[in-house]
């Protein structure tokens, strides 16, 4: 007698709502190669606090899993597509520049700050990895998103 065989119908990655449904363009790959030599130059080059890490890597996690997927984020991420891409890069470059200022005039204490940011940059290089593994292939270099 034959073992019967029982196929277990688990699920794709794509179909939990953590992950875009798309394959990543190749401009995603480019910033997942860009995150992992900042995280790699991060760990090599100094002490790495990692109870900062794991909150970066965590803030990651949330931000483009339950909070990409609640109201907040649905709206943030229609205005974010919105507002074109010269309002994207604008956007971008209005925090970084907020965040220079505050570092400039309150003086923001380096290892926790490079560790918080290596720990995004993990995060970085863990999505775009497991989305290109469960998409399979890479799609273009835009989503054409305007």
């Amino acid at each position: 007698m034959e073992p019967q065989r029982v196929d277990f119908d688990m699920p794709s990655i794509r179909q939990f709502s953590w992950f875009p449904s798309d394959a990543p363009t190749w401009v995603e790959v480019i910033v997942g190669i860009a995150a992992a030599s900042h995280l790699v130059g991060t760990l090599t080059s100094g002490p790495v606090r990692w109870p900062w890490f794991a909150v970066g890597f965590a803030v990651l996690v949330l931000a483009t899993g339950p909070g990409a997927n609640s109201a907040l984020g649905a709206r943030v991420g229609a205005w974010f597509s919105a507002i074109g891409v010269t309002g994207r890069v604008l956007a971008i470059l209005g925090f970084a520049g907020g965040v220079w200022l505050t570092d400039t005039v309150v003086g923001i204490p380096e290892e926790p700050t490079s560790s918080i940011v290596a720990g995004v940059m993990a995060g970085v290089v863990v999505f775009i990895v497991v989305s290109l593994l469960a998409a399979g292939e890479v799609d273009g270099w835009s989503r054409n998103r305007e």
